[in-house]
């Protein structure tokens, strides 16, 4: 008779929280066996497992913590198990849900969203008002709505940022502020080939290659990031180097021969054959040009 009563009473739990599988639940801790919190949601028990907690969750016995309800499983050996976690994107996606009336009353949608439990979160939103601001909508005045999701994941940091569906305006989003250069898109493969600066490697690529690799899961394209190599340094490094070099050769300061490179001499060489009249309208006093050729001619005669 006892056991039959229980099977009623189980089939009870069952029946009250069969429709809150994918919502959350809010429980207390009651122990720990084997590395699973085991969690008491009122009429049921429920165990949160060390694979669905997040980076950092640390719970005592008394503590009062919120849960995505993942699964009702049957268990041959245990029976019925209520299946909890905090590392599943579902309680992120449910706790912004909770949080942000537009994306309760679906005017604003997450649109992508990847995930690193207990590090960061990217999330993609989108409006399908355009008087509405997706990201502005999800942070909340003075970010508080962000806020209060990032204390209830102990830290995890949120980005949150404008869906695109062309791939390169969502990686200009997603890697912001970093900005991708010279960028090949790969259909074929599904890939992105792109360079950043030097100072935005650190941003792009992020701690432990985290930013690069929530950009790649959130996009759903591969990535293949290189520091920019700048083929071409800047006129004005080029000039200098050039004005040393041909006053050392000359033997004349730096400062007269940068007067000629700024007119295209960038070389000894392309003095073969010059004369003061050639320099005549260049603004260049006519004493400073003799000065320069006779160097020149000196240098071709010894």
């Amino acid at each position: 008779l006892n056991q039959r009563f229980r099977k009623i009473e189980k089939d009870q739990v069952f029946q009250e929280y069969k429709d809150k599988v994918g919502d959350i639940v809010t429980g207390t801790v009651r122990r720990t066996e084997r590395g699973n919190v085991i969690v008491e949601l009122g009429t049921a028990e429920a165990v949160l497992t060390h694979k669905e907690r997040c980076h950092g969750d640390e719970f005592r016995t008394g503590d009062r913590i919120r849960c995505l309800l993942l699964e009702i499983r049957e268990d041959p050996q245990r029976g019925r198990e209520f299946v909890l976690s905090r590392a599943n994107d579902g309680f992120v996606r449910r706790l912004l849900e909770l949080e942000v009336a537009e994306i309760a009353d679906k005017t604003v949608t997450i649109a992508k969203m990847a995930r690193d439990p207990g590090y960061r979160t990217k999330i993609a939103v989108d409006s399908s008002d355009p008087k509405v601001d997706p990201v502005g909508a999800c942070v909340g005045a003075r970010g508080a709505r962000v806020r209060n999701i990032v204390k209830e994941l102990g830290g995890e940091k949120i980005d949150i940022i404008r869906y695109h569906a062309e791939p390169l305006k969502l990686l200009e989003e997603a890697i912001r502020p970093a900005k991708p250069r010279n960028v090949r898109i790969d259909e074929r493969t599904r890939s992105i080939h792109f360079e950043v600066d030097e100072d935005d490697m650190r941003i792009a690529i992020g701690s432990k290659g985290r930013n690069a690799r929530l950009t790649s899961k959130l996009m759903g394209w591969g990535l293949n990031i290189q520091k920019a190599t700048h083929a071409a340094e800047s006129f004005e490094a080029k000039a200098g180097d050039a004005a040393v070099r041909i006053a050392e050769q000359l033997s004349l300061p730096a400062e007269l021969i940068a007067k000629f490179v700024g007119l295209g001499i960038s070389s000894v060489e392309a003095l073969e054959g010059a004369t003061v009249e050639d320099f005549k309208e260049s603004g260049i006093p006519a004493e400073e040009v003799e000065a320069v050729l006779a160097a020149y001619a000196k240098g071709r005669r010894s």
